[in-house]
């Protein structure tokens, strides 16, 4: 119908090897898979792609672990190659920042060691 429509706020917007990505748009799938609970999707640093996708996943209470190889297949069916994560790091729930209201602060998981050694 002629009309762009972008999902988050577009300073979120991760540029990935010349590609565009809404973390927002991956965030929603991976959480509809069962064995997640909460996802936040960043950009980081990369040489050869400018920024890389990458995955902040709680897994459902429960799951004890999450079949990573499943999960890029999941994801492939769902998401355009480019906007899978390169990357998954799995964290409990008490583990992301959140602001007061109890959203998940992106700036802060910039700087969590998991994701600083991604770089």
């Amino acid at each position: 119908n002629d009309h762009l429509y972008f999902v988050g706020r577009s300073g979120e917007m991760i540029k990935t090897a010349g590609a565009n990505v809404a973390p927002r748009e991956v965030e929603t799938v991976l959480m509809s898979y069962d064995d997640i609970s909460e996802a936040a999707v960043v950009g980081v640093a990369d040489s050869g792609l400018g920024q890389k996708v990458v995955a902040i996943v709680v897994p459902t209470k429960g799951t004890e672990v999450i079949d990573e190889e499943n999960l890029i297949l999941r994801l492939r069916q769902d998401l355009s190659s480019y906007k899978v994560p390169k990357r998954f790091i799995y964290v409990g729930a008490d583990e992301l920042p959140r602001t007061s209201g109890g959203k998940i602060k992106k700036a802060e998981i910039l700087k969590m060691p998991e994701v600083l050694e991604q770089a």
